[in-house]
């Protein structure tokens, strides 16, 4: 039996918690970023400031989880041709191969992979990861 003594939580209100750090890439990891080939052009993230890719990687990875896959689906839902089902990437209103776009906001293929599919299903929002799954009911066992 527990005792009737009440644990003390480190309670911290809602308002006043910190914002989790987003993670930071630095401006040497940005140029190896730059420097990678990426497509047939090669090397799509060359004409762009260092420093921009830097500061549009750190507002990305600011969002939280649910605002990253909902700004990708808007994305899509406004870049994609819907004759040719063709995605047009723009990073700073010049367009860049999908990899290069991927590495900017640091989205893995197999993520973006997974809100596309939603995307070609017709989503317009995407719920939150653990309201997609659907909970099994034991009713079999009995509460006294």
């Amino acid at each position: 039996m527990r005792s009737g003594k009440k644990r003390k939580y480190n309670k911290i209100k809602r308002n006043e918690r910190k914002l989790k750090e987003p993670k930071s890439k630095t401006i040497a990891q940005i140029r190896v970023t730059q420097n990678t080939p990426c497509c047939a052009a090669e090397y799509c993230l060359l004409q762009f400031d260092e420093k921009a890719l830097q500061e549009e990687y750190l507002n990305f990875q600011a969002l939280n989880q649910h605002s990253q896959r909902d700004f990708v689906l808007n994305y899509l839902w406004q870049h994609v041709d819907k004759e040719n089902n063709k995605t047009t990437f723009y990073v700073f209103g010049k367009e860049v191969c999908r990899k290069s776009w991927l590495r900017v906001y640091g989205i893995g293929k197999d993520r973006f992979n997974d809100i596309r599919q939603k995307f070609m299903k017709g989503a317009k929002t995407l719920p939150h990861g653990n309201k997609e799954q659907e909970k099994e009911v034991n009713l079999s066992r009995r509460y006294n």
